[in-house]
């Protein structure tokens, strides 16, 4: 079994808007996640990625508290599990023995924080490693590559990049606009896509295009293959078409190892942040399928590399 590290996943979020809507949602055990832990260890997982995600309909001080809840259960439920060890220091992921499960603390999004570095200093203190200034809407930051008006890093955004890169906490363009992913890359110490393909291959706007392919892999940063249908097979104007499929997936890694990436490609699956699948990746539970499929194609070394050594050179 090949054990990967996942750039990405909304697990908290999910766990705490299904408890608002009634449903029970335990960590260890709920079918209603993807990631439950039942599955994580099932799949192999060996770090998992766990993101502070505030949905933009929150008003500002909901945003907050959404966040700060979201905190709560990672300290409170996630790292409860003798399995589970709180990782605040990522070059410890290499020291997770094979009976547990490193668990590192991300933020999708700065728009909660607004424009209070306090907050951001807080939410790092508590262990948030990896960041993206925005999801898909603009904020105090920047731009989200949904925003009609497109802008890059504002002033308070570059405070925060400073910020990140004194604490070690890399930068992820996921989600940002074209001119905000040029600043990011420009400013930021360290870069990844946590959860982003390759435009060529499926033409969303969430996906990368070459160019901006190219300046992550000359600034060294890794590109997180994700499993999300709509950003990994056709995809025309607002809607999805056919299904998905793990040799979908590959058509993308092949896109960027052609671009000379291979040192550069990780894994972003967006579980817990999707509601249809990749056909034969439905939970973290399948993800030997996935590692299975990269080790048919390119051999053990590469696909271990995918799986966790090229995200490591960041630790």
């Amino acid at each position: 079994m090949i054990r990967y590290f996942d750039a990405h996943s909304d697990t908290l979020s999910r766990i705490l808007r299904l408890r608002a809507s009634g449903e029970h949602a335990d960590f260890k055990d709920s079918e209603l996640l993807n990631n439950n832990l039942n599955n994580l260890i099932a799949g192999g997982v060996k770090c998992q990625s766990f993101a502070i995600f505030v949905p933009p309909y929150y008003d500002q001080e909901d945003q907050w508290n959404f966040a700060l809840k979201q905190v709560n259960l990672f300290k409170t439920e996630i790292l409860s599990h003798p399995e589970i060890v709180h990782i605040t220091d990522l070059k410890r992921i290499d020291e997770i023995p094979d009976d547990k499960i490193g668990a590192l603390l991300t933020l999708e999004g700065c728009t909660a924080i607004a424009r209070d570095l306090w907050k951001l200093e807080l939410l790092i203190s508590e262990g948030v490693k990896i960041l993206s200034l925005v999801w898909n809407e603009e904020n105090s930051c920047a731009d989200g590559i949904m925003s009609a008006r497109g802008a890059g890093v504002s002033d308070f955004g570059k405070e925060v990049i400073n910020l990140c890169n004194k604490n070690n906490v890399i930068m992820d363009v996921s989600h940002i606009s074209v001119n905000g992913f040029y600043d990011v890359v420009k400013l930021a110490d360290k870069v990844i896509a946590s959860h982003s393909n390759a435009k060529v291959i499926c033409h969303h706007p969430r996906n990368l295009d070459d160019n901006q392919i190219k300046a992550l892999i000359e600034k060294g940063g890794i590109i997180h293959n994700v499993f999300t249908p709509p950003f990994v097979a056709e995809y025309e104007g607002e809607r999805f078409y056919g299904t998905a499929s793990i040799d979908d997936v590959i058509k993308h890694v092949k896109h960027i190892i052609s671009l000379g990436g291979i040192n550069n490609l990780a894994i972003g699956t967006d579980f817990d942040g999707i509601e249809n699948y990749v056909t034969g990746l439905e939970n973290s539970s399948k993800m030997q399928n996935y590692l299975t499929a990269l080790q048919d194609e390119f051999g053990d070394q590469i696909a271990q590399n995918i799986a966790i050594n090229n995200f490591m050179k960041l630790a």
